[in-house]
């Protein structure tokens, strides 16, 4: 028999909150042309690393700082913790200038809108006409970003945790010698 008032079915808040949801994957990505996110401001929560770009897989692989010199294809970029509207946090790689200095339009437009990100929600997408990104920001306060509670040192540890190449024997470089 159901109960007299249609409030006594009603699932209360606190039994309604009784997780807590974790972000168990964490990537490493440009955001996508239809995505507003936001960059955190802070110094502490962005690193600059060498990266190696499987681009056939689509992965980017950390590399010990000790092997940099001995793999061509190893390059270095900033990672800049990134958040968008849905909470989901991903660390964005940005190219950073070669031994002569530069960089290319691409990725200094890229570094540009990260700090203009660090204030306000934008979205990105790249305009082959202008040879570089360009930068649209939220036409309304979409609030803060979410940061979740990992530390800076657990997110890098997460979003490398399968890749990260510490040996010359590493799978992913036997691949580019063509031994596997």
């Amino acid at each position: 028999m159901l109960p007299l008032s249609i409030d006594d079915l009603r699932i209360k808040p606190q039994v309604r909150c009784c997780t807590a949801k974790v972000q168990a994957d964490i990537t490493v990505r440009k955001p996508n042309k239809q995505e507003f996110f936001r960059a955190h401001s802070e110094e502490t929560h962005l690193i600059e690393v060498n990266l190696l770009c499987d681009k056939a897989e689509g992965e980017f692989y950390l590399t010990a700082p000790s092997l940099a010199a001995e793999i061509s294809d190893a390059i270095p970029y900033r990672l800049v913790l990134c958040s968008n509207r849905e909470g989901k946090i991903f660390l964005h790689p940005l190219k950073l200038a070669g031994i002569d200095g530069r960089l290319d339009h691409w990725s200094e437009s890229s570094h540009n809108i990260v700090e203009l990100a660090k204030e306000k929600w934008v979205r990105v997408e790249s305009s082959r006409s202008a040879g570089c990104y360009e930068a649209y920001v939220a036409r309304s306060d979409l609030g803060e970003p979410q940061w979740g509670t990992k530390t800076f040192d657990e997110i890098i540890r997460v979003a490398f945790s399968k890749r990260y190449i510490d040996s010359l024997d590493h799978p992913v470089l036997k691949k580019l010698r063509g031994e596997i």
